[in-house]
């Protein structure tokens, strides 16, 4: 039983991670083209760059989850910090902009990801 309900979570993770990634992908590529200006982001890249971000923060979430921060809140800035350094630097990368336009292009997204990550983690402050 407890094999299936493994099964069940991890497959109800991997579905919501997709469509988090591809929203956010949708997101970015609108925000680089609008507010970064930059011409070479077009969903496919966005979409890499959010692939990684996720990966990125997954990874962060699991060793914060074995190190046992004990202020929740610690944890919530650390990943909220780390969100937005990986999402500019691998834009910059991707892109191949200046640091400038991917500041511009991720600031809103990141906003909104702080945003629903302290909301949703309200109670646990």
């Amino acid at each position: 039983m407890q094999e299936i309900l493994h099964s069940e979570f991890g497959t109800l993770f991997l579905v919501g991670a997709i469509i988090l990634i591809l929203i956010a992908s949708l997101l970015l590529w609108l925000f680089a083209k609008t507010i970064g200006k930059i011409e070479s982001a077009g969903f496919g890249n966005s979409f890499l760059i959010s692939l990684a971000s996720f990966i990125t923060h997954s990874t962060l979430w699991y060793f914060l989850a074995k190190i046992n921060i004990s202020s929740m809140l610690i944890a919530l800035l650390i990943i909220v910090i780390t969100y937005a350094i990986v999402y500019v630097i691998i834009g910059k990368l991707i892109w191949k902009c200046s640091w400038e336009k991917s500041i511009k292009a991720n600031a809103i997204l990141t906003t909104i990801f702080s945003f629903v990550m302290f909301y949703a983690m309200r109670h646990e402050l």
